[in-house]
């Protein structure tokens, strides 16, 4: 149980670094003062995840369009980090029920982290398609 607890610190540690990589791949190349105006490549991700300020690069945005765009881009952020995470939840579990090695609890514990997680996943990918129904029913490109 000691190996467990000290593998699972290793990977808060690594995944903290992932975050701290990931966060620096989302800043912008450049940003100008001169209105809202960057120069970036659209259609960067990182694991699937947009960056936030795709779909505002090489043009001059109007304060309302840049807000929209950007609310847009965050609920991306949003959504794909949901799936991101359930799908380790996922695989979580599988592993946590490998290594019950037949204990009742341990497999009872992984069972329920599985459902949690697929329920989770369900519940973002249903909250993904109502936001992007009202977003396209108001004219938001989301």
């Amino acid at each position: 149980m000691k190996k467990f607890g000290q593998l699972f610190s290793k990977l808060r540690i690594s995944a903290i670094i992932l975050v701290i990589c990931a966060a620096a791949l989302l800043v912008p190349n450049t940003a100008r003062a001169d209105g809202i105006h960057m120069d970036c490549t659209n259609g960067k991700t990182f694991l699937g995840i947009p960056a936030w300020y795709d779909g505002m690069c090489g043009q001059d945005l109007e304060i309302n369009d840049f807000i929209t765009n950007l609310l847009a881009n965050a609920l991306r952020i949003v959504f794909g980090a949901l799936g991101l995470v359930s799908f380790v939840f996922i695989i979580v579990s599988g592993f946590q029920m490998m290594l019950a090695q037949g204990n009742s609890q341990k497999t009872a514990a992984a069972q329920s982290t599985l459902i949690k997680a697929i329920g989770g996943l369900i519940i973002g990918l249903a909250a993904n398609a109502i936001v992007t129904f009202i977003g396209k029913a108001i004219g938001l490109n989301i």
